[in-house]
């Protein structure tokens, strides 16, 4: 009933249920090319797929959609060095137990000389 039509605008209106299929597919974003980009880029952008090929950033992630493909975030880098953070871990704790004080030193910088925009 989705692909009839009715040459008045009273047959679309009398249409009750809605249409939930396309009549045609999507033919502007190669599926096979998006799917090499995936595994060739797999960290990269909605955005930057779309800049490299040469569609919007929403087809895109209609495409990817279709595909099967969802951004969830993960709870570790993909570059982790899991031996590394044990290592730091343990020596963290060794330091807590000799009740050596731990300091973090913020290196982002501070001008002492910066002006005030508000007199707080």
């Amino acid at each position: 009933m989705c692909g009839d039509s009715e040459p008045n605008a009273l047959g679309w209106a009398k249409r009750i249920d809605p249409c939930l299929t396309r009549d045609k597919p999507a033919t502007k974003i190669n599926h096979a090319a998006l799917l090499l980009d995936v595994e060739t880029y797999p960290d990269a952008s909605q955005y930057e797929r779309a800049q490299r090929m040469g569609v919007s950033a929403r087809g895109i992630g209609d495409a990817l959609k279709r595909a099967g493909f969802s951004y969830k975030k993960t709870f570790y880098h993909p570059k982790i060095d899991v031996q590394a953070r044990k290592d730091f871990q343990t020596k963290i704790q060794a330091y807590e137990a000799c009740g050596t004080p731990i300091i973090y030193v913020d290196e982002s910088g501070f001008s002492h000389d910066m002006p005030r925009l508000y007199g707080y």
